[in-house]
């Protein structure tokens, strides 16, 4: 079994990653444009967990053919050859069946979204929320492999969900989903 690291860069787009550069990430792999199965952090990372990597959208083909063909790939991602769907039922949880599989599981989250109080969190071995956004170096000076046992971390990184949080009186605040909930509860108060 092979361990896995799957990084998200949050809300990035495509046309702005292939424009920026990218050393690291161009040394792993090629770019492809691909599709999130949601359009918002937390149902997006829900699909994610069930195993469903990003699409590329092909037109006229039904969306289970699709993921039928890319969850076949994870049979090479992981070296485990009778790797089925079937394995996935009733949880349909990408992080419990690695577990069984005898995975050490851990998250590594930004966005306050994704906080460990939130049902993704449940199946993890270790799952926590980083202190800010741009906490990706923190995220990769903490993981570690060792050859006893296979690990699945799982990142989620806030710069590219935030990439303007300049301290600039001028420019708009993005304060994220907790200063849209302080901003409605401060409102609810008004009489």
């Amino acid at each position: 079994m092979n361990h896995l690291v799957w990084i998200i860069l949050d809300s990035c787009r495509y046309d702005s990653f292939v424009q920026a550069e990218t050393p690291f990430f161009s040394s792993i792999a090629a770019v492809e444009r691909r599709f999130s199965y949601a359009s918002w952090t937390y149902p997006a990372h829900q699909a994610f967990l069930m195993g469903m990597v990003p699409h590329t959208s092909p037109s006229r083909v039904f969306a289970s053919e699709v993921y039928k063909e890319e969850f076949k790939r994870w049979r090479r991602r992981l070296n485990i050859p009778d790797l089925s769907y079937s394995d996935f039922i009733p949880e349909l949880n990408l992080v419990l069946r690695l577990k069984k599989l005898g995975y050490r599981t851990i998250g590594r989250v930004s966005l306050p979204v994704l906080n460990p109080y939130t049902q993704m969190a449940v199946p993890f071995d270790d799952y926590r929320l980083m202190e800010d956004h741009n906490s990706f170096a923190e995220m990769v000076n903490d993981i570690s492999f060792t050859p006893q046992q296979p690990v699945f971390y799982f990142l989620n990184l806030g710069e590219t969900h935030y990439p303007y949080m300049l301290d600039d009186p001028n420019l708009p605040r993005l304060s994220g989903v907790h200063g849209v909930y302080r901003k409605l509860d401060a409102h609810l108060s008004e009489k």
